[in-house]
């Protein structure tokens, strides 16, 4: 090498010193950052993903289906009709006595029952012989209380003056006529309450001895049923006497229950017939008779109504409650069911987030370890340079230090 070339090669290393290789490794050391904070922030970011589609989501609790609980009524929803409790307390009334036989066409035998007693009352009246007491008038002396056939109702029996007085009418009668008696009373219920004294009128019909009429045999019963007691009942009340029309009025009685929608054997049918009956056994004639069939048919059909209402309610209760517990039970799964298809499309995104990102952090690796080479390579160029420097300095100083002991000793 030439001297004149070491002044340039000089400036040329200050050069390279003094700005080229600093600015290159600030450039590296740059990038060598911005690698190390993309392979951590990629790495917290990846960790981030994979922690939040770790778990499964939480499930809602599904409602219990509908049990099927029938609604009942409470005792708050009843209500006692208090007029029902203090009409137990009133003493009978609208007594009468009804005479059983029709027209008398033949002498009473002693003890023959001509009818029964009967009073408006809730208690029912006392039996025998405690229901009806006879206390005078003008023709008590006649007649003597007895049980009537059924045993369930107090009747008057002829005593011998009453029957020779009905015989010595009948001889030779012509024509029907009328005699007519009057007896004062008072009657009970079951309970011992007692009605105000009451003074009755009643007639016996006698009539000639009509022609035999062929009545229709009656069906013997040992134990006839409910109904056809009913129906026995309403034909001696309508027609005491036996003939065609009282077997035809018994006929009729026995149809009511079809008559009504029901069957004769519906026993709740029966014993609201009978209790109806009971009720207007004292208006019922053989005028009325098919009024008291057509409101007892109403009064059922209301009663079929209101049963038939109260279970279209329960049924609309239920259909109610169902479909609310089924709606609850559908939001439920519907919304675990949009749980778990969030959680789904979160894990495949994350899953797709994190195979983009893998391959950046690996560059990134790549990236800081060779930046991290290329600086360690000129930080062992910087230190070899600054011993070079050193060197060349101390031969410089031993090169001039020559010079001057020359000079010395020449001088």
């Amino acid at each position: 090498m030439r001297k004149s070339d070491e002044p340039k090669r000089g400036w040329l290393l200050r050069l390279q010193s003094t700005y080229v290789l600093p600015l290159a490794r600030g450039i590296y050391l740059l990038i060598a950052l911005l690698a190390l904070v993309t392979m951590i922030g990629g790495g917290a970011y990846v960790l981030f993903l994979q922690a939040s589609v770790g778990a499964e989501p939480g499930s809602l609790p599904l409602p219990p289906p509908y049990q099927g609980a029938d609604p009942v009524a409470t005792p708050s929803e009843r209500s006692v009709d208090f007029a029902l409790v203090q009409s137990r307390l009133e003493p009978p009334t609208k007594i009468q006595f009804v005479v059983t036989p029709g027209a008398i066409t033949k002498p009473l035998s002693e003890g023959q029952v001509l009818g029964r007693f009967l009073a408006e009352t809730p208690n029912k009246l006392a039996p025998f012989p405690d229901g009806v007491s006879l206390l005078g008038g003008r023709d008590a002396e006649l007649f003597e209380r007895v049980a009537d056939s059924s045993g369930q109702a107090i009747a008057l029996a002829a005593r011998p003056a009453l029957a020779d007085e009905i015989k010595a009418a009948l001889v030779d009668i012509q024509q029907e006529t009328t005699r007519t008696f009057e007896i004062r009373v008072v009657a009970r219920d079951r309970y011992g309450i007692t009605s105000a004294p009451a003074d009755l009128s009643f007639a016996l019909k006698l009539a000639p001895a009509p022609a035999v009429i062929a009545a229709p045999a009656q069906e013997s019963q040992a134990e006839p049923t409910p109904l056809q007691a009913i129906a026995r009942d309403i034909a001696r009340t309508v027609q005491p006497e036996v003939n065609p029309e009282h077997f035809a009025v018994y006929n009729k009685a026995i149809e009511v229950p079809g008559r009504c929608g029901a069957s004769a054997e519906d026993g709740s049918f029966v014993s609201n017939y009978r209790r109806a009956f009971e009720e207007v056994r004292t208006r019922l004639t053989a005028a009325n008779v098919d009024a008291f069939y057509a409101g007892l048919c109403d009064a059922w059909k209301a009663v079929l109504g209101r049963e038939e209402a109260k279970r279209e309610q329960v049924l609309e209760g239920q259909r109610a409650a169902r479909e609310a517990a089924d709606a609850a039970r559908a939001k439920v799964q519907w919304e675990n069911q949009r749980r778990l298809q969030e959680h789904g499309a979160r894990a495949i995104e994350a899953k797709a987030k994190t195979a983009l990102i893998l391959p950046v952090l690996g560059g990134a690796l790549v990236t800081f370890l060779a930046i991290a080479l290329v600086l360690a390579f000129l930080a062992i160029e910087g230190h070899s340079r600054a011993v070079r420097a050193a060197m060349e300095a101390m031969v410089r100083i031993a090169d001039g230090r020559q010079t001057q002991s020359h000079e010395t000793q020449g001088a």
